[in-house]
């Protein structure tokens, strides 16, 4: 609810607190700000937290970590334009998601990828020459 001009880093551990329904409130709140530059998301917990619709509207994003994420773009989803890293650990999603949200980012310089087995995205279901 607090109101100041520019929102520069905000980071949620949702196993923390284990108020996971306020932090969709939360997400919706920064979805209406322009200057949220770096976002990170914990929830490296026994449960992932799946991301609502309103994360995916955030638009000032420069920097992203999310860690035990349940990632599931909309199908209206045009990427974040100004996005330059990307951490992603312990992250469930499809690789074909995955190939399309990194392909809308042109200022993109560095990717990280951890422990992405069987379970989730791993280099037999992506093809990581073409992918990048």
């Amino acid at each position: 609810m607090h109101r100041c001009p520019a929102t520069l880093k905000f980071e949620l551990d949702v196993d923390k607190l284990g108020m996971r329904t306020e932090f969709d409130q939360i997400i919706l709140s920064l979805s209406r700000r322009i200057n949220v530059k770096c976002l990170i998301i914990d929830s490296t917990g026994d449960i992932f937290y799946k991301l609502p619709t309103s994360f995916f509207l955030i638009q000032g994003l420069e920097s992203l970590e999310l860690m035990g994420c349940d990632f599931e773009p909309p199908l209206t989803f045009n990427g974040f334009k100004k996005l330059r890293n990307i951490h992603f650990e312990n992250v469930w999603v499809l690789a074909e998601e995955l190939q399309h949200f990194f392909s809308s980012f042109p200022l993109l310089e560095e990717v990280v990828l951890i422990h992405f087995d069987k379970e989730y995205v791993d280099e037999k279901s992506i093809n990581f020459g073409t992918f990048f």
